[in-house]
């Protein structure tokens, strides 16, 4: 065999080892993804139907509300599943705690912020259950955020009254006007967004960047 035939053979070798390097760490990567999506689903049947037994005012939130408008799932490379409740259940909540089911484990960080906040944490992912103060016919968030976006005060009908919805074959409920809220949190509902990191606020992708 020639030096130019061994130097090919070697060149498909190094491009067929390449090659199934690059398509392991893709399905490592979208098995990666789908397991995340499938522990986020039951991180959300689980926390909704404990919710729900409570009797309380909660309702679909942030990115999580935002895959339900979209595509009525979570989105895609998601990391916590979010709630939204009025700040009068938060003592509730946090008193129900140990009815949550084995491996689900609640935590109460409103220390860090300007009142009530709390999470449930399951397998290394996380529900956010923020509370909203009411004031003047407008609720707030008590979280406290880089993102100014995240603690800006919206009209209460955004929200109030809820409605029912349907997610992942559960019954749930969901803003008043969700477009609306959507669009007080994030401006652009878009795929091809972009983040202005100053307001946290979301825009269309220029067409040069896409």
């Amino acid at each position: 065999m020639n030096m130019t035939k061994i130097r090919f053979s070697i060149l498909r070798c190094w491009q067929c080892t390449s090659r199934f390097i690059h398509y392991s760490k893709v399905l490592q990567r979208e098995h990666g993804t789908k397991k995340q999506e499938k522990t986020l689903e039951k991180l959300f049947i689980v926390v909704n139907q404990f919710l729900s037994e409570l009797d309380v005012d909660y309702w679909i939130a942030d990115g999580t509300l935002l895959g339900y408008y979209r595509d009525h799932r979570i989105i895609p490379n998601d990391y916590d599943v979010d709630f939204g409740l009025h700040e009068k259940e938060f003592s509730k909540v946090w008193q129900a705690r140990k009815k949550l089911p084995p491996g689900f484990a609640m935590y109460d960080t409103s220390f860090r912020h300007r009142g009530p906040k709390l999470y449930i944490c399951y397998q290394s992912l996380d529900v956010d259950l923020y509370f909203y103060e009411e004031k003047n016919e407008s609720l707030r968030s008590y979280v406290i955020s880089t993102n100014p976006r995240e603690m800006a005060a919206f009209p209460k009908d955004f929200i109030y009254p809820i409605q029912q919805a349907i997610f992942y074959g559960q019954p749930t409920y969901i803003p008043n006007q969700t477009e609306q809220y959507l669009r007080h949190y994030y401006h652009y509902l878009g795929r091809n967004a972009v983040q202005d990191k100053k307001s946290g606020y979301w825009y269309p992708q220029s067409p040069k960047k896409q």
